[in-house]
């Protein structure tokens, strides 16, 4: 496999483009199928931005990611500070092909030190509030279409249930389906909403999953707060506090 996408690289690219190689996805895990998508992570010295291609050849279907060399980093690291992790895992777990900058390495490296997991109060406190700004959205008066927050919050309270902020798409799926009594609470509220446009009972059940973790987060920043108080409330929720 490894030479077979090396000679597609080089049939598809130029040679003094590229700098990086890596198989990352199912067929880097072994947990391929016959419809699996070959995923190939390739570092480019002229691409400005992160960018996807797909190339279909001799039946197999490949998927290139393609970063700017001058910008990897940057990318990767902001994408693990949002939460999303979806290039995290595709670093971590990613078979280097090759590398002739050793970037792919170093960063392979420093995430190899790291999990996946939401393993700190800070990461449960981020996701708690991003679906109580979801939920905010959901119960407003206006009109607007809100099935795109409804499955952020889905999205969320599952990563909330299985541990696993990084998870997405398909992995986060094959996850939550282990969790039934969660997964069916889910899939009842999310239908009752689409169908009936029965919000209340959205928001109601997201509560319940949600009561083992805290329940909804008003307040919530990872900072300091400093305020006037024209009320009787002068502290915001401050999960990280130093008087350093």
């Amino acid at each position: 496999m490894s030479e077979k996408i090396l000679d597609f690289i080089k049939h598809h690219c130029p040679a003094s483009d590229i700098v990086g190689i890596m198989l990352t996805g199912s067929y880097a895990d072994h947990t391929e199928s016959r419809y699996s998508d070959v995923d190939i992570i390739v570092v480019s010295m002229l691409a400005s931005r992160q960018t996807h291609e797909n190339i279909i050849e001799d039946g197999t279907m490949y998927q290139l990611i393609i970063f700017p060399y001058c910008k990897i980093a940057m990318l990767v690291f902001d994408d693990i500070n949002s939460t999303r992790s979806v290039f995290f895992r595709m670093f971590k777990k990613g078979i280097i092909l090759f590398d002739s900058k050793g970037l792919l390495k170093k960063l392979q490296n420093i995430f190899c030190g790291q999990e996946d997991s939401i393993n700190s109060e800070i990461d449960i406190l981020r996701l708690r509030r991003r679906i109580t700004n979801e939920i905010e959205y959901i119960l407003g008066s206006d009109e607007t279409n809100k099935m795109h927050s409804a499955l952020e919050v889905v999205r969320q309270t599952s990563q909330l249930i299985v541990g696993k902020q990084s998870l997405t798409g398909k992995h986060l799926d094959r996850a939550i389906s282990l969790y039934k009594n969660e997964l069916s609470l889910l899939q009842n509220a999310l239908s009752a909403y689409f169908i009936n446009n029965n919000g209340k009972e959205f928001v109601n059940t997201i509560q319940e999953l949600l009561k083992p973790f805290g329940g909804f987060l008003e307040k919530y920043t990872t900072g300091y707060v400093f305020n006037v108080p024209h009320d009787k409330q002068m502290l915001v929720f401050m999960p990280v506090c130093s008087m350093i």
